[in-house]
C-alpha cells in the first residue's frame, strides 16, 4: 500500500494559491467513510462497486477539508454524467486516485483558468496499450531511450494526458482522445506540454497555453496541468 502523496509536492508543482489534501483509499473503511458524506453524495454512489465508493468518499472528504481552507461552506460535491466534479461557484479543482492514493487540488478561479492532476503507479503500461496511448511521434521518441526508461516514460505519457484532459475539459467541453495530442516532454525540467493536437475542433490557442509538470515519488507518477489566465 502506498503512503499518501505529501500535499506539499503537488503545491510545489501548482503554486501556493492551491490548497491540496491527500489521503489513502481504504476499501475496508467504506461504511464509516460513507457516513461522513452528505445524503445526496451517498445516494449518488450507492450502487457503485466498493472500490469506487471508497475512492468517491475519500475524495469528497479531502475536498471538504481543502475547501474549508478557502472558507467555502460545506455542501455536496456531486459529479456530472461525465463524472467530472461540479465545483462550487468561483472554485477550480481536480481529483485523482492512483496506487490507492487520493489527491484533491482546489483554488479560487481568479488564480487560474483550470487545473488537472493525475496519479498513476510507476509501472509499465499493459501489453498493447502503448499504441492506444502514444502517437507514432511519441513512440519514436521513446524508442531512443534505454529500455528501462522507455517503459516508465510510456506510463508518464498516459498520466500527463490524463492531467491535460482534466484541465482542458471544463474549458472546451471536448472529448479529446489520447492519440489526438502529441506531447513534448522535458525530462530535465520535469515539464511537458502539448506540441500537436489533431482533434478537428481543438482550440489551439487554449491548448498551447497549458503547462504540465511531473514528479516520480514513492513508486508513483504524479502529473499536473495548469491553464493560466490569458487575455
Amino acid at each position: 500500500m502506498h503512503a499518501p502523496i505529501p500535499p506539499s509536492l503537488l503545491r510545489s508543482m501548482l503554486g501556493d494559491a492551491f490548497v491540496v489534501e491527500t489521503d489513502v483509499v481504504k476499501i475496508e473503511l467504506v461504511p464509516p467513510v460513507l457516513d461522513a458524506l452528505f445524503p445526496e453524495e451517498r445516494e449518488h454512489i450507492a450502487r457503485a462497486l466498493l472500490k469506487r465508493q471508497a475512492e468517491f468518499a475519500t475524495a469528497r472528504i479531502c475536498a471538504r477539508r481543502a475547501l474549508a481552507l478557502l472558507d467555502v461552506t460545506p455542501a455536496p460535491l456531486l459529479s456530472s454524467n461525465d463524472r467530472a466534479p461540479r465545483w462550487p461557484a468561483g472554485i477550480i479543482g481536480s481529483i485523482t486516485h492512483g496506487g490507492n492514493c487520493c489527491a484533491v487540488a482546489v483554488a479560487r478561479s481568479r488564480e487560474a483558468h483550470s487545473v488537472g492532476i493525475d496519479i498513476e503507479r510507476a509501472v509499465p503500461l499493459p501489453l498493447g496499450a502503448e499504441t492506444q496511448i502514444c502517437t507514432a511521434g511519441e513512440r519514436a521518441w521513446l524508442d531512443r531511450l534505454a529500455s528501462a526508461d522507455r517503459q516508465l516514460l510510456a506510463t508518464l505519457h498516459f498520466s500527463a494526458k490524463e492531467a491535460l484532459y482534466k484541465c482542458q475539459y471544463p474549458v472546451t467541453g471536448l472529448m479529446i482522445d489520447f492519440l489526438d495530442v502529441q506531447l513534448t516532454i522535458d525530462l530535465g525540467q520535469q515539464r511537458f506540454r502539448i506540441a500537436v493536437c489533431t482533434h478537428q475542433n481543438a482550440p489551439w490557442e487554449i491548448l498551447r497555453r497549458m503547462e504540465g509538470e511531473f514528479r516520480m515519488r514513492q513508486g508513483l507518477i504524479v502529473t499536473t496541468a495548469l491553464l493560466p489566465h490569458f487575455e
